[in-house]
């Protein structure tokens, strides 16, 4: 039984030895692959960007935007509230702020253009900075609507 193994130890040893080998530089930054099917690359829908984001969510997240503080009352008292207004785009006054406003504030660097009817039409008055007393200027509980610009 010892010269069975031996024998067949020997003649896997011989075969083994006489299969060629194939050696690989792997030190090479540059290996052969071989022939691979490359990805397709998807074609991007004309709203779509190379993130997948929409070009619609990607105009949102430019948006630039301020604040309008606007009161009820000559210099800066009674009801107040902060209006979060997106740049360029026309605004309505809701939530009881239709010919109210007494005093504004508009954020440094910003101007808005207010005005005496619905949808940015009408009579206009652009401000820049702080007007406590619109009164004054003839401006008081009558502004509809506005618009800021930077």
């Amino acid at each position: 039984m010892k010269f069975f193994t031996t024998f067949t130890t020997a003649a896997l040893m011989a075969t083994v030895s006489s299969l060629a080998v194939e050696t690989r530089n792997t030190a090479s930054s540059n290996i052969d692959l071989g022939v691979m099917e490359l990805p397709v690359i998807p074609q991007l829908s004309s709203n779509e960007t190379a993130t997948g984001v929409s070009k619609r969510d990607v105009n949102l997240m430019k948006r630039e935007s301020m604040i309008v503080d606007v009161w009820a009352d000559d210099n800066f008292s009674g009801r107040h509230e902060a209006l979060s207004s997106d740049l360029n785009h026309c605004y309505g006054l809701g939530n009881g702020w239709n010919d109210i406003i007494s005093s504004l504030r508009v954020q440094s660097g910003y101007g808005c253009v207010f005005y005496v009817d619905s949808n940015c039409k009408g009579n206009t008055l652009t401000v820049r900075g702080d007007t406590p007393y619109l009164r004054t200027i003839g401006w008081s509980d009558v502004i509809s609507s506005y618009l800021c610009y930077k």
